[in-house]
Order: C-alpha cells, then sequence, then structure tokens
C-alpha cells in the first residue's frame, strides 16, 4: 500500500496515528515529530530504548519514517515488540520519489484479529 492511500484510509475513517520520524535531521518527512534525538553512538542500546520509552510510552500503533542506521531500526523495533506495539514503517523508494508503506503485526495483534 503506497503512503498517499493509506493517509486517504485514514482521512476517511478519522484515525489518528503516531507518526514518527526514525532519526531526527536525517531527511524530510510528513511527520511532525522525531523518535529518536542527539543520538552520539547508534549502538547504545540503552540510549535508544530509553528514548522510545520517553517518547512511545503505552501507543499501541506507531508508524515510522525510516531514515536509515539500521542498528536503531533493530533497537526500535526490539522495543515494540517487547512493549505489543504494532508498528507500520516508511520506506523511501527513489525511483518512485514516494514514501512505500510496510505494516508489521506483532503476536499479539494476530491473535486479537482471530489469526491463531
Amino acid at each position: 500500500m503506497r503512503m498517499r492511500d493509506l493517509m486517504e484510509r485514514s482521512a476517511k475513517t478519522k484515525t489518528q496515528y503516531n507518526m514518527f520520524t526514525m532519526i531526527k535531521g536525517r531527511h524530510e518527512t510528513d511527520a511532525k515529530k522525531d523518535l529518536i534525538e542527539d543520538l552520539e553512538d547508534i549502538f547504545d542500546w540503552g540510549e535508544i530504548y530509553t528514548q522510545c520509552m520517553n517518547k512511545l510510552g503505552s501507543i499501541e500503533d506507531l508508524h515510522l519514517f525510516v531514515t536509515g542506521a539500521t542498528p536503531v531500526l533493530g533497537s526500535i523495533l526490539n522495543y515494540c515488540a517487547i512493549n505489543r506495539i504494532n508498528v507500520t514503517l516508511y520506506h523511501y523508494d527513489k525511483v518512485l520519489k514516494q514514501y512505500i508503506v510496510q505494516v508489521l503485526y506483532n503476536e499479539y495483534d494476530l491473535i486479537k484479529e482471530g489469526g491463531y
């Protein structure tokens, strides 16, 4: 599903998403908030976890613009899995010049939807 389609669906259902850019200042996105700020070491798992905890709290769904730094993404996904947060990722396609949506589900969501 393309971002435009997701946004249109969101507007129709009036759903509010918790939308973040993964790392502050790396790329322009439609998100108004940054999940990770002022990170000196992309391998500082504790700092990444702390920033996730401070920003995400007890949300159920995270919409995240992926802006590089794979180790940071791995830590964010670990945090979300531990805290049963559903994740939708937005990856930039340089050829199409738009974001491509990737929906991830956790075990809790599959059970809730009757997948097991």
